[in-house]
């Protein structure tokens, strides 16, 4: 079976075959490992991102159309993923919106956050850059100065003939 690798955004990633979630974050990756039904109703919402997706479709795919255990257990599992969302903080980046009396939609969004911090990161990216240049214009001037320096204290030995 092939692994699919879906990118929510720019920081998040999801493994529908293993029910995970990849979150990188600066001080490194977080994974969180989703209860089967959580992560069919991710798919389910990924693969139909930006458009809503029905209660009707959620319950005939997830719940093989059973509506008595179905609509109730939707209801639950989109609250279950949102706590999940929203307790890793990542309401800013992905959120489930609810479609009145329709459904739920997937919504992606790059956020003021997200962009801020790729514009810190592009920032930092050229001061690195430009301390790197500095040095070795400094490493380079300050050779030259002592070959000047060498060639101006270089005293020329005098040779006596006898």
């Amino acid at each position: 079976m092939k692994n699919h690798r879906l990118q929510l955004s720019t920081d998040i990633v999801f493994l529908p075959e293993e029910n995970v979630l990849i979150v990188s974050r600066d001080h490194g990756l977080i994974t969180l490992h989703l209860e089967p039904q959580l992560g069919l109703l991710l798919s389910e919402l990924v693969q139909h991102r930006g458009q809503v997706v029905t209660k009707k479709h959620f319950i005939e795919a997830i719940w093989e159309g059973n509506d008595l255990v179905g609509a109730s257990a939707l209801r639950k599992n989109i609250y279950k993923l949102r706590s999940i969302l929203r307790d890793q903080g990542l309401n800013d980046e992905i959120n489930i919106a609810t479609v009145q009396k329709s459904g739920y939609k997937l919504v992606v969004k790059e956020s003021a956050v997200i962009a801020q911090r790729s514009v810190s990161r592009q920032w930092y990216a050229y001061a690195v850059a430009a301390a790197l240049l500095l040095i070795l214009l400094m490493l380079r001037l300050g050779t030259e100065e002592r070959i000047e320096e060498i060639e101006y204290t270089y005293e020329v030995p005098v040779v006596q003939s006898h």
